[in-house]
């Protein structure tokens, strides 16, 4: 969640090819770690829980940003073809082609879910050799639908249908990981080879860094593989296996206080992770164009090619979002307690 707040942010230079370099497929990763097929009986039951959890929130959050975003286009007097053309692509939830301007990052959310019927129907009827082999076929169909043609625009198709196809391997990859080992088990086996672990988060990142500066921008929602499509997946494969070991190796920090408090900090993030998604995008924007305002600088975006002035953007945009978040869950306690509980 750090790196995609920072890669849109940071919009040149390294560190941006970096973080997109691997870290939407993170995102596909962790969420196949997450998923288990014996939790429904059929995928109405899926359709049925993850409309509760996924898109739900998806329409609030995109409405309320929505709401942000016109009232910023009214007042700043921008030019904009039409205010509620964003809040009927919605419904689309398209992350290409100037669909979802008012809060773009917010495809991921129905994208996620087309991604995780399709799996549940792969997963329920094959082993897992025949499982990598559909979504590796599937990763070349997505890779296909985005090239030029002249007979249908792929890229247009709602939910980001394409990206999904192309993300699927990861969520297959994390999926197949989890029921292979447990998360107990690849603590246990990180904890006691702690050494291996750190050399293969640095050799990987190494990997990581040479495979994105070869390949360039890169990013799944708006379609662009880079230089190379191998590549492309290679950063990603790099990339999460570099996280994933990182992030293992952080659960055995204790001794400095610190540390142990900036990794519960990390941890609090990522399980609001659907928030911070939805909320740092609309809030940096109106982060980017007060320091630029302060500063006296001409353009909004020259924040945004400074790596000082996009880290200070950085910083102000997740305090901001922290508490914003905070604010969310009190109210849904709140809630819960006032207008949920038992009778």
């Amino acid at each position: 969640m750090l790196a995609i707040v920072w890669g849109h942010i940071m919009l040149v230079g390294w560190s941006h090819d970096f973080v997109y370099g691997f870290h939407i497929f993170i995102f596909f990763f962790l969420s196949g770690m997450m998923f288990r097929k014996e939790k429904y009986d059929s995928v109405l039951s899926l359709i049925k829980k993850r409309y509760r959890t996924l898109l739900i929130p998806y329409f609030i959050l995109s409405v309320v940003t929505w709401v942000i975003w016109a009232a910023y286009i009214y007042v700043s007097h921008s030019s904009v073809e039409s205010y509620f053309m964003p809040l009927l692509e919605t419904f689309i939830a398209q992350g290409s082609g100037g669909y979802l301007v008012h809060n773009v990052p917010l495809w991921f959310i129905p994208c996620l879910l087309f991604v995780e019927i399709v799996y549940f129907f792969i997963c329920k009827h094959t082993k897992p050799a025949l499982n990598i082999a559909i979504c590796v076929l599937c990763a070349f169909v997505g890779y296909w639908m985005v090239l030029p043609n002249e007979f249908f625009d792929f890229t247009k198709l709602p939910w980001n249908i394409e990206a999904g196809l192309s993300a699927l391997i990861f969520y297959s990859l994390g999926n197949l990981l989890i029921t292979s080992y447990s998360h107990q088990k690849l603590i246990d086996l990180t904890n006691n080879r702690k050494a291996l672990s750190a050399l293969i988060v640095v050799v990987f990142t190494i990997f990581l860094l040479i495979g994105a500066s070869y390949n360039g921008h890169v990013t799944l929602g708006t379609n662009i593989f880079g230089k190379n499509p191998f590549a492309f997946y290679f950063t990603g494969v790099c990339g999460t296996i570099s996280t994933i070991t990182f992030s293992l190796l952080l659960s055995f920090v204790k001794r400095d206080l610190f540390a142990k408090k900036m990794v519960m900090f990390v941890r609090w993030i990522g399980q609001n992770s659907l928030y911070f998604l939805a909320i740092h995008c609309p809030l940096k924007g109106f982060v980017v164009v007060a320091i630029a305002k302060v500063l006296g600088l001409s353009k909004s975006r020259m924040v945004q090619e400074n790596m000082s002035l996009s880290l200070v953007t950085f910083v102000i945009t997740i305090i901001i979002t922290s508490m914003i978040v905070v604010l969310i869950n009190k109210w849904r306690c709140f809630y819960k307690q006032r207008f949920l509980r038992a009778p």
